[in-house]
């Protein structure tokens, strides 16, 4: 009779332990099946918020191979699922970006890190290339193991327009101050010339030992010595040709033997100054208009 009850007792413990590994085998699966759910249920909101992304976003696995793509690039690229999941995606970046991106994407797949780096993209809509701004990042699960890539890419054409433009401006500002600082430098040059020679023909005509001819003559000097300064003091103040780069010599009739005449009287001073000998002698004959 005890062993009837021991054997009893024991069929039914084992029962007992069979039911709780039954229970746990349950538990395990409704656990594992609501944490798939879960999962289905997360990428799905996550695709539905990605496809509501203005923008090109698009996700890797961990060696870097595409796995998918939002709606918003399938709408720009034109290419179907098939096609960017098999390396045509290449054919929508400009030729001369790609090679930059792939490498910074070697480095980054290496270092296990993210970058960012500018692209031209061609629209299938307008089949134009437009800049966008490229961001990748990496993503770890909980145990910091790289799981996936995550990418983005930005339109910035506008603005990459906009800041060309920018830099074309202060380009020309650049220029134009350059201009500026020339032409005053020049004129700054060309008043000491005849400012020079004002006052040192004034000093001569302040000599008593002078004759009525070589006073007429130093005052007709100093006259058009003054008229070239009033020229230049105009051209001067005629800022707005400075600022626009729109300096442009003009052409005049010239008295050339009354020129070299005249430069002739205006290097005498100085030279003379210098214990200079200065002599002018024409070995041809040369027009007397020019």
């Amino acid at each position: 009779f005890k062993v009837a009850i021991f054997v009893d007792l024991y069929l039914k413990n084992r029962k007992i332990v069979e039911q709780a590994a039954q229970l746990h085998e349950l538990e395990k699966r409704e656990t594992e099946k609501a944490l798939l759910d879960l999962e289905i249920e997360s990428r799905r909101r996550y695709q539905s918020l990605a496809d509501a992304v203005p923008q090109i976003l698009w996700r890797t696995d961990r060696g870097g191979v595409p796995e998918y793509f939002n709606r918003f690039w399938y709408t720009y690229s034109g290419l179907s699922l098939h096609q960017s999941l098999n390396m045509a995606w290449e054919n929508v970046i400009h030729a001369e970006d790609l090679p930059v991106l792939n490498e910074r994407w070697r480095v980054g797949l290496e270092e296990k890190s993210g970058f960012e780096t500018e692209a031209r993209l061609r629209s299938a809509q307008s089949n134009e290339y437009r800049y966008h701004l490229v961001r990748v990042l990496p993503e770890f699960d909980s145990y910091s193991e790289l799981m996936s890539w995550i990418g983005t890419a930005t339109d910035i054409h506008d603005q990459k327009l906009f800041q060309n433009h920018l830099i074309c401006e202060r380009d020309a500002a650049d220029s134009a101050s350059e201009t500026k600082s020339r032409f005053l430098a020049n004129m700054s040059h060309e008043i000491r010339t005849p400012l020079g020679a004002v006052l040192g023909f004034t000093d001569l005509i302040l000599n008593n030992d002078l004759t009525a001819e070589k006073r007429a003559e130093y005052m007709n000097i100093i006259s058009r010595n003054s008229e070239q300064l009033s020229k230049i003091i105009d051209e001067i103040l005629d800022i707005s040709k400075i600022e626009a780069g729109k300096l442009e010599v003009e052409t005049s009739r010239l008295n050339l033997p009354e020129f070299l005449h005249d430069l002739k009287l205006l290097l005498m001073l100085p030279a003379k100054e210098k214990g200079l000998g200065l002599s002018f002698d024409l070995v041809t004959s040369i027009p007397t208009m020019i």
